[in-house]
């Protein structure tokens, strides 16, 4: 407590007792001041007595209410519900209350200045040393969560809060036990699976019970129809009288229908032997046209043999001609025969789309111009440049090629040949070839579309023919639901007429296409793998005048290779039958690293399945064996 009056302390008042002293009487000891001055000095310092008195009393208060607090303090820290412990930085017990003494299980004075670590789980021990570390290190309120390992053996689970005050040595740490709350949880936890075990056994009952209930209602059906059969079984031998009458009766149409049964199979047995007989036939007359190219072949190919080192250039010049035209011959026929037997085997693909009809034609023409030429015919077209069809380009073309073909054959050196086109009625399309050659006679037109008649004959330059290719002209046209027909009087030409779907698509593009500009006659790299050497030497003289180099590999390992070693490679003729390595098999290869190079595949086989699989392997276009100079020129000018 304060004084009122600083002037009245002890010191003062003897300051102001000693002013009142004259010199002298400082030295002599003599007070001189006056009787007013002395009383009013007494009483200062009587009031300053009762002023120290005062304070006294309130410094007694203050230590008696301090001891109140000191004792209430004491009172709440030692039985608080939660432990307090004073810990220094090694986990050492400084201080603890009496819920800490009762949390770590033993008295206090055995607690004191042992480690908490000791009482805590080796599992959790780590943690709470991080813990520990942390309160120390970062000064502020750290908290974790430890197990305590007691004298009865049983695990008790604390919540620990830290935090150092004041003296940094040391921190406060708060205990609570959470034992209960840890024990409920997992008791809750339990329950909790317990509940959903319940919870799925209760809906695996209750889908039993849904199955049991369909069961039971599928029984009950069940019982009603058998009920219902019941009635309908009544009534059905009922019945069983009555038709038990009529079987008689049946019996009878029965044996009138095996009577006619009998007819049909004898009608199929009689069908069955005509069709052998075609194809008897159909093979017959295979052998005998193909003996005929084949014995010119073979015997041309002899007298080369033979006097090849005696003959005259221009000799051997005709030798080669008749050669060429006895493979050709030969080829043709074995084409139709081929796809005469696909045709027959069902594996001709049908695939309709929209054909621009003119350009089409004077395409395919155009690839067929040389006997044309040859002969000196006039060829003439007349097709309207919007008129579409719709059909299957391949077979629109073989139709074309085969009827073109035979108008080419069968019209003498200076004779016409029209092709003309035009809309009829129904949304079709009539296609017409007109010539002016020898025509047939009535025997012949009759048996024309027949393999059991005779319609082969030879062209007007002796050209071999089969009847074969109107055949599959007729199945081809048939195809689409069109009708192939003929006109023709012996000596005065033939007009063949095929109708086709029209198709009311536009395509501007094709009615009006855009001019590209002219390719480049450039000179060509180019690879030829091929394992057989005749056709290895008839295309590298054929490529002759449009390469540059010329790389060749007999097999398909070697193919790869030297594409590998030579980007610059323009074009790869890739042969399917090759040892090792096949053709697929290389091209496959060669589109890992070079997806540029233009590769034309080439095979004797000549199925359509083959030429499908090598476009996806990665062909640009495909060649069929045998070779034909003229369709590889062709080839080459369409990508160079």
């Amino acid at each position: 407590m304060k004084n009122k009056n600083a002037d009245s302390g002890p010191g003062n008042l003897r300051r102001k007792a000693e002013s009142l002293l004259t010199p002298d009487s400082r030295k002599q000891g003599t007070p001189q001041f006056s009787e007013a001055d002395a009383l009013k000095l007494i009483h200062e310092l009587q009031v300053h007595q009762v002023e120290l008195e005062l304070q006294k009393e309130e410094l007694l208060q203050a230590k008696e209410m301090a001891d109140i607090v000191a004792n209430e303090f004491a009172d709440l820290y030692d039985f608080a519900p939660s432990g307090y412990f004073t810990l220094n930085s090694e986990s050492k017990i400084a201080q603890l209350n009496l819920s800490g003494s009762q949390l770590l299980g033993k008295e206090r004075s055995l607690i004191i200045n042992s480690y908490f670590s000791f009482y805590v789980s080796l599992e959790s021990r780590s943690d709470f040393n991080l813990f520990l570390k942390r309160v120390f290190n970062s000064m502020k309120k750290e908290k974790c969560d430890v197990v305590l390992i007691t004298k009865n053996k049983e695990p008790v689970y604390v919540h620990l809060t830290g935090i150092v005050f004041g003296n940094k040595d040391e921190c406060l740490i708060n205990g609570t036990d959470v034992t209960t709350l840890r024990q409920a949880e997992q008791k809750l936890m339990v329950a909790n699976k317990e509940l959903a075990f319940e919870n799925l056994e209760k809906a695996k009952r209750a889908a039993e019970l849904v199955i049991a209930n369909k069961e039971l209602a599928f029984e009950n059906e069940e019982k009603a129809n058998r009920a219902a059969e019941l009635v309908i079984a009544n009534q059905e031998l009922a019945f069983e009288n009555e038709e038990k009458a009529n079987r008689a009766a049946e019996l009878v149409v029965a044996n009138q229908e095996l009577v006619v049964q009998n007819e049909m199979e004898a009608k199929l047995v009689a069908d069955l032997a005509l069709s052998n007989a075609e194809k008897d036939k159909f093979f017959s007359v295979i052998a005998h046209d193909l003996r005929g190219p084949f014995s010119s072949f073979l015997g041309l190919t002899t007298l080369m043999n033979e006097n090849l080192t005696g003959m005259t250039l221009d000799e051997i010049q005709v030798m080669v001609e008749l050669m060429k035209k006895s493979a050709t011959n030969l080829n043709n026929l074995l084409a139709n025969m081929l796809e005469w037997s696909r045709m027959q085997r069902g594996l001709t693909p049908f695939s309709p789309a929209t054909i621009m009809l003119g350009t089409e034609i004077a395409e395919i023409i155009e690839q067929v111009q040389e006997t044309a030429h040859k002969k000196n015919i006039t060829i003439s077209i007349d097709i309207p440049a919007d008129l579409m069809v719709f059909a299957d380009l391949n077979m629109f073309m073989s139709t074309v090629r085969n009827l073109y073909g035979n108008a080419v054959k069968f019209t003498p050196g200076g004779g016409r040949v029209m092709v003309t086109a035009k809309a009829v009625s129904g949304d079709w399309v009539e296609i017409s070839i007109k010539d002016n050659g020898i025509g047939m006679s009535k025997t012949l037109l009759e048996d024309l579309f027949r393999f059991d008649g005779n319609s082969s004959r030879k062209g007007t330059d002796d050209e071999p023919s089969t009847g074969l290719g109107l055949i599959i002209c007729k199945d081809f046209i048939e195809k689409h639901g069109g009708i192939l027909s003929v006109e023709s009087q012996e000596g005065q030409g033939s007009i063949f007429r095929f109708t086709l779907p029209a198709s009311v698509e536009m395509n501007e593009k094709t009615i009006n296409p855009v001019e590209q500009p002219p390719k480049k006659n450039r000179k060509l790299k180019i690879l030829i793998a091929e394992d057989d050497e005749t056709s290895e030497m008839l295309m590298t003289i054929a490529l002759k005048p449009y390469s540059r180099e010329i790389l060749k590999a007999p097999n398909g390992a070697e193919a790869v290779e030297i594409c590998r070693n030579n980007p610059d490679i323009d074009l790869v003729l890739m042969d399917i039958k090759m040892p090792g390595l096949n053709g697929y098999e290389a091209t496959r290869e060669i589109r890992r690293f070079n997806a540029d190079v233009v590769i034309i595949g080439q095979s004797a086989y000549g199925d359509i399945v083959d030429q499908e699989v090598a476009m996806e392997l990665g062909w640009n276009d495909y060649l069929p064996k045998p070779f034909d100079p003229v369709m590889l020129r062709e080839l080459v000018q369409k990508y160079f």
